[in-house]
């Protein structure tokens, strides 16, 4: 017999295939890179451009870790009681979902500065980050942890 659609282990599994196609588009942003920059790429981006981005990445990052502890966390502490709790269960999906959509920006910021003339040891930390936070923030069964 199948979960019903807003039980937790129906919740857990779709946050899960939610949280793959997102580690799939961050290597799609990898491989496409090439294929939409010009030939001749344009000027370097000045530092503070770079810096800027940078900053806006890594607090895109700590609003997605601030999010985890926050909105994440409550809601397993009641999910760990109470599995069945559907407010916590819908608390809990919205929270990973915020959190997997913060952690997509850093590379698509990235992907920007890669447009915009960055050179690519440059950009590959924002793919790194990315990749890394995406890791970090994999959806755990939250009646479990």
């Amino acid at each position: 017999m199948p979960d019903a659609p807003n039980s937790l282990p129906a919740v857990l599994r779709s946050t899960r295939i939610v949280w793959a196609i997102f580690l799939f588009a961050q290597f799609i942003y990898i491989s496409t890179a090439s294929k939409i920059l010009p030939t001749a790429p344009p000027a370097p981006p000045t530092p503070s451009f770079t810096i800027g981005i940078a900053a806006a990445a890594v607090c895109s990052l700590c609003i997605a870790l601030i999010f985890r502890i926050k909105l994440v966390g409550g809601a397993s502490e009641c999910l760990q009681s109470n599995p069945t709790d559907a407010a916590a269960i819908a608390r809990w999906r919205k929270g990973q979902l915020v959190i997997m959509v913060l952690a997509e920006t850093p590379p698509l910021y990235g992907l920007m500065l890669l447009t915009t003339g960055a050179p690519l040891n440059q950009v590959v930390l924002f793919y790194a980050a990315g990749m890394a936070a995406l890791l970090f923030f994999y959806p755990r069964n939250p009646a479990n942890t």
